[in-house]
């Protein structure tokens, strides 16, 4: 038999063809077993034999609608993984600010807005919210940092005087220049008076020289004493008050801070009253 018919016969035989099926078999069912041996991937486990971006992206936005914000963050990034598009970037640091991690989320909204491809309306929309996320980290931080201990300066302490307070040394004058206007009043009053009688006294003095009758100059001659004592008594006493009063009223004018040697005092004497300026040399 030829070669060639050996051949034929070993292909029309049913036993080769058994065996390359025996074997088909056995390499099918050690791939079957490798493949349910292999640990399923995290979008596996999520999502079944699907694991494509926009499905993963899907259930990654569903997961943050129901606050699960963890879940959330771990899809978006299966996503990008899968396929590293920008957005996946944004939609993570979306998530971190919605759950109050503001310094996770400022780190990917610059990351996002880093990428290429990305347009200019959506870089600036990003790069507007992590201004707003980076002010709002800065005020935070000033203010929980501790205050740092600030000493005061030492203030001079006001220096210890003894003299009288100055409302009660006004009131003091205040008194006394009442007293000196009453008194200055009151010798004003006397000294008219007393002018009065005087002038009252002259005339009669006239009368007195032209009466003839004993008893009618009598009387006038007594009258006129009287009036003249009165009126000289009243006009000294007046000027007395009235210097007196003028005297407080001057010294209570302008307070002096201190005694000088030369004064304005009152003289009376039994001829006259007036002042008189006395000083120490």
């Amino acid at each position: 038999m030829t070669q060639t018919a050996i051949h034929d016969a070993i292909q029309r035989s049913p036993q080769p063809r058994l065996f390359i099926a025996t074997i088909a078999s056995l390499l099918s069912c050690a791939l079957c077993m490798e493949a349910a041996a292999r640990p399923l991937s995290d979008g596996a486990r999520l999502l079944g034999p699907v694991s494509s971006p926009e499905a993963l992206n899907e259930e990654a936005v569903a997961r943050f609608k129901a606050k699960d914000f963890e879940g959330a963050i771990d899809l978006f990034e299966q996503a990008y993984a899968v396929d590293p598009k920008p957005n996946y970037l944004f939609n993570i640091g979306r998530v971190y600010e919605e759950a109050g991690k503001l310094s996770e989320a400022a780190e990917y909204y610059q990351r996002f807005a880093r990428e290429p491809g990305v347009d200019l309306e959506s870089r600036e929309f990003a790069l507007n919210r992590l201004r707003v996320i980076r002010a709002v980290l800065a005020e935070t931080a000033s203010v929980d940092a501790p205050a740092a201990p600030t000493t005061a300066p030492a203030e001079p302490q006001p220096a210890v005087t003894t003299e009288p307070p100055p409302s009660d040394e006004a009131a003091k004058r205040r008194r006394l220049r009442i007293a000196g206007f009453s008194l200055l009043g009151i010798g004003g009053v006397a000294a008219a008076v007393g002018g009065g009688l005087g002038g009252l006294a002259l005339r009669q003095s006239r009368e007195l020289t032209e009466t003839d009758g004993y008893l009618v100059r009598q009387e006038l001659i007594e009258a006129g004493k009287t009036n003249a004592a009165i009126a000289d008594g009243l006009f000294i006493a007046g000027g007395v008050l009235a210097i007196s009063g003028l005297v407080l009223v001057l010294t209570t004018l302008r307070p002096r801070p201190k005694a000088e040697a030369r004064a304005l005092a009152p003289t009376i004497g039994p001829r006259h009253a007036g002042l008189v300026w006395q000083g120490r040399f």
